[in-house]
């Protein structure tokens, strides 16, 4: 079996994003993070934990995220640059329009 590489997770997360799967987004972005990790970058590791932690609040996953910022205690100091309103207003069109709220 292949192992998997850089390529493929950016493959993968552009994607999920393309595709609008925020939560698939947010999963593998954590996976990416679990292999930079193994391949020494923090860097670049933190970046895409950072990118989950908030991937998931916009899915609404918001214990996972509390778990992430527990488990990386420099999510606690993160501030957002820019959120992802596109999705977020999808999603709450939808639910109206199925009478859920």
């Amino acid at each position: 079996m292949k192992s998997p590489s850089r390529d493929s997770f950016s493959k993968a997360i552009e994607a999920c994003a393309e595709g609008k799967f925020v939560n698939l987004e947010a999963m593998v972005n954590e996976r990416y993070a679990a292999f930079l990790r193994e391949e020494n970058d923090e860097a670049a590791s933190n970046d895409c934990i950072t990118e989950a932690y908030f991937l998931y609040q916009d899915w609404g996953a918001h214990a996972k995220a509390l778990q992430l910022s527990k488990d990386h205690s420099f999510l606690k100091k993160v501030k957002r640059k820019k959120k992802r309103s596109v999705f977020r207003r999808a999603s709450k069109q939808r639910t109206a329009q199925r009478g859920w709220i």
